[in-house]
């Protein structure tokens, strides 16, 4: 996917997390066979978010992104991305709805949007926001897995208009091999 909006290389600082432990959970499944490979990423009971923070994917040119990033000695680096971008249509139907308080955004083939699949955006108060972020197929540019995990992983969903909301994961949370990685997110 293209576009001048892309993960930064090192995580963003003062974005918003999940209000009670373990309730990011980031699941990844890298197959043999690409069109398996999956990615689950949900952020449940999180920081007070409005709708206007995550801006109006159904219109304009912008992006959303999902960064992973793993850490080597206690640096962090960027270890995969995902750009999903707004205002696209999939098929003869917008990708992205509004409906009951949330932004949905849907396109079967995952193509337009580094696989991603589904992604749902669900504004709040405080403990009460959401994302959950879906991608499979062979359009899903996953890491390599096992990932390093030496420290801990932190997934980003970082919107193009600066705002940002994150999960870290300890590496004693990290099942991480065979191809699968599932974890729940950890206290800071």
């Amino acid at each position: 996917m293209g576009g001048p909006f892309a993960c930064p290389s090192f995580p963003l600082s003062g974005c918003r997390g999940p209000t009670i432990p373990r309730k990011a959970r980031l699941l990844m499944r890298d197959s043999v066979f690409d069109a398996r490979d999956s990615l689950r990423w949900t952020w449940k009971e999180g920081a007070a978010t409005a709708s206007s923070d995550f801006g109006d994917p159904r219109t304009g040119n912008d992006y959303f992104a999902l960064c992973l990033y793993d850490e080597d000695s206690n640096v962090p680096y960027l270890a995969g991305e995902q750009l999903v971008t707004t205002g696209t249509q999939c098929g003869r139907k917008p990708c992205w709805k509004y409906k009951l308080g949330s932004y949905r955004y849907k396109d079967r083939s995952g193509e337009l949007s580094d696989g991603i699949v589904k992604i749902k955006l669900s504004a709040g108060a405080e403990g009460k926001a959401g994302i959950k972020v879906s991608g499979k197929g062979a359009a899903l540019a996953l890491p390599a897995l096992p990932l390093l995990v030496d420290e801990r992983l932190t997934v980003q969903f970082i919107a193009e208009n600066g705002n940002c909301w994150e999960a870290h994961y300890a590496a004693d949370d990290v099942k991480n091999r065979n191809g699968k990685l599932s974890a729940r997110s950890s206290p800071d």
